[in-house]
């Protein structure tokens, strides 16, 4: 789905998991490039005739899901999706709120390079924008990345079904890359009051 004018507002009081994605979200938005922030995207499974192809949709309000995989109306977009299981990181038996937690999450990023603002290259400079990227990440204090994915949209985009139309858009002027990193949370008192 193509859409213009799409924006995600924040989470107001986010806690756990929501507060370390809001987080990231801040800091990206340092990008002076970076035009589409969105928060974490769903997986969301659509029928597609006999099969099912499985969407990343992230929810702006309203009941409302939108596809963030790519959208040529956008000079560049980035999502967050959740890649584990919530993990405790020491032997704990609680389930209290003070305990600190892990979670594998990815920020993946779509850009069209020939309408990103303050460049002029005419070649796929993803490792530029690597840089730029990571030097803002690097602010987020629980964030640590693991790895970084540019080659194959298969690995960009795991977890995601495309269709022959969307991979026009993964060829130049457009590109993908992927942060994969584990994010820690929790330590911090909550209540649900």
């Amino acid at each position: 789905m193509t859409y213009h004018n799409t924006t995600q507002e924040a989470i107001l009081n986010p806690v756990g998991l929501d507060k370390e994605i809001e987080n990231i979200c801040d800091v990206l938005d340092n990008l002076t490039w970076h035009t589409n922030i969105f928060r974490r995207a769903w997986q969301i499974v659509e029928s597609n005739g006999k099969k099912g192809i499985t969407k990343a949709k992230t929810y702006l309000k309203d009941s409302h899901y939108y596809d963030v995989l790519s959208n040529a109306n956008f000079a560049s977009l980035s999502f967050i999706t959740v890649d584990s299981e919530e993990r405790y990181k020491d032997d704990v038996q609680s389930t209290d709120w003070n305990d600190e937690r892990e979670r594998d999450i990815s920020i993946v990023f779509w850009v069209n390079l020939k309408q990103l603002s303050g460049f002029s290259h005419d070649y796929i400079y993803t490792e530029v924008l690597k840089r730029e990227v990571e030097k803002e990440l690097k602010k987020v204090e629980n964030l640590q990345i693991k790895r970084y994915l540019d080659e194959d949209y298969r690995k960009i985009f795991k977890g995601f079904d495309f269709n022959q139309k969307d991979l026009q858009l993964l060829t130049y002027p457009y590109a993908g890359f992927r942060f994969e990193c584990i994010i820690n949370y929790g330590g911090n008192p909550y209540s649900c009051d």
